[in-house]
């Protein structure tokens, strides 16, 4: 299975937990944390076959056809599955824009 721990360069200046200020580096360095931490949850709750789709297309920046043929399945494939790996982020992230990363993710 594909993994990858990307340090995230540019984060916008929010508080999801509230508790800290992007006015001092404590404050920033704790905001990319929890966004990291925000990341990894949600990219390890996805089902594998969109998790795997979703890290060789988006992080390892392999193309429709590279990650066809890496994951042995079709470009159609990779498109759809993209895509609901995508949705599916954005609805588990989203919640914690507005201040709650705790959150949990709705059932299927």
């Amino acid at each position: 299975m594909w993994g990858y721990n990307a340090p995230l360069k540019s984060v916008r200046c929010f508080s999801p937990s509230g508790r800290s200020s992007c006015s001092t580096p404590h404050g920033r360095r704790l905001q990319r944390k929890e966004l990291r931490q925000a990341l990894t949850r949600t990219l390890a709750s996805l089902p594998p076959k969109y998790r795997e789709v979703l890290v060789v297309r988006d992080v390892a920046k392999l193309s429709v056809a590279e990650t066809a043929q890496v994951l042995g399945i079709t470009e159609t494939n990779v498109q759809t599955r993209l895509l609901r790996a995508r949705l599916e982020m954005r609805d588990a992230l989203a919640p914690g824009f507005s201040g709650n990363w705790t959150r949990e993710r709705r059932p299927n």
